[in-house]
């Protein structure tokens, strides 16, 4: 398999190498996470370049899933002489090629040699033609089937079959974050696009009635599991943090439209003092203004001035349609409109600003987090191979 890394020619030397042996890791965990324990992984003009015996297509198909690849391709390794060419381009053009489809030929070289990317186009095309059934055509727009031909000096390679991957960066190349898992589509999702970015996420689930209700709890840990095939590690766990009786009774304190900002109020005070806490960078939340009660970006402020770490929020200025999009790559359900209808919510007085804070101070709210957050309990979202 040749696996590509288009967002590293954009990198420095240095960071482009770091960036490649971060990602030839991740690439040996997955192989052995599928029970591939006999492979080869080397680099060539650019390609990370994955050996391993048997069925390349479908390895091919899993290593196209790790963040940071633009695309693996599987391929058959020939000697760069043209008649081997193009004879390997013929037989994998007939393995894939159906009666009516219509293909293209490209080549291009990775290092130098001698040979011309337009002369095995030509040459490798009309073997093609002369092989598969009246019906197949050459398309050069916008074909059904592209066989690709990179060479080298010493090698070159035929693929028939090409999987697009996520791009972006290797997961934990840009240090961990902690993850606010509020929400079963939107917290996966939100997580997974900073994940892209190159940040390992850990969730913290706050098992608060204001922000998962009675039942959201098992839905967040389930759809967690979309993001374990993005995680280079034997465990993917996430913390619980849950309210005890003197969290319960601040709560009931106010009214229902301040429930839910005091309690992620609580929440970021509790995870401060969760284990995972340490060495993290900052914290990913899921808010989406008009959902869930995050109405207007003051609702945001009185989250964020008592945040002691950077707060992301990569879904906040997305539209319904682009988070539908983003969650059919993740693998989630779209969105339906009961999920994404706005909850709008009357605005928050000065007042009930002032009284929320004032409520804080007398109880002792923020000692009462961090207390539940010493508490926090590890769970598994998933382990290798389950």
């Amino acid at each position: 398999m040749l696996v590509s890394t288009a967002e590293f020619a954009l990198k420095s030397q240095p960071v482009r190498q770091q960036l490649v042996r971060l990602l030839k890791r991740h690439i040996r965990f997955n192989l052995k996470r599928i029970g591939q324990d006999r492979y080869r992984i080397t680099s060539t003009g650019g390609f990370i370049v994955a050996d391993v015996p048997g069925d390349t297509a479908s390895v091919a198909g899993i290593l196209a899933r790790i963040l940071g690849v633009s695309h693996a391709d599987a391929c058959e390794r020939v000697a760069p002489v043209l008649d081997e060419i193009v004879e390997c381009s013929a037989r994998v053009a007939v393995r894939e090629i159906k009666q009516g489809e219509t293909f293209a030929v490209r080549a291009r070289s990775f290092e130098p040699s001698r040979l011309r990317g337009k002369e095995i186009e030509i040459k490798a095309g009309s073997e093609i033609l002369s092989r598969l059934p009246i019906g197949v055509r050459v398309n050069l727009t916008s074909p059904d089937h592209t066989v690709r031909v990179f060479h080298g000096a010493k090698d070159a390679y035929v693929s028939g079959l090409r999987y697009d991957g996520p791009g972006g960066l290797p997961v934990g190349s840009q240090g961990k974050l902690l993850g606010l898992a509020t929400d079963s589509l939107l917290s996966p999702l939100s997580f997974y696009l900073m994940m892209k970015r190159g940040a390992m996420v850990w969730p913290v689930i706050p098992n608060f009635r204001p922000l998962l209700g009675e039942t959201e709890g098992e839905a967040v840990i389930e759809s967690l599991r979309a993001l374990t095939p993005f995680v280079p590690r034997k465990e993917y766990p996430a913390y619980m943090i849950e309210l005890d009786e003197d969290a319960s009774r601040v709560l009931d304190a106010v009214d229902e439209p301040l429930q839910r900002i005091l309690s992620t109020r609580l929440a970021l005070w509790a995870i401060t003092c969760i284990p995972r806490n340490r060495g993290t960078l900052g914290l990913v939340t899921a808010d989406l203004l008009g959902h869930a009660g995050m109405e207007t970006l003051r609702d945001l402020r009185l989250v964020d001035e008592i945040a002691k770490f950077p707060v992301y929020r990569p879904l906040l200025t997305l539209d319904e349609d682009s988070v539908s999009r983003q969650l059919a790559e993740l693998g989630l359900q779209r969105l339906t409109g009961k999920q994404t209808a706005r909850q709008i919510s009357p605005s928050l007085s000065d007042a009930s600003v002032m009284n929320l804070r004032e409520l804080e101070r007398r109880v002792h709210a923020e000692q009462i987090a961090q207390r539940i957050g010493a508490n926090a309990t590890r769970i598994s979202i998933q382990t290798l191979g389950s």
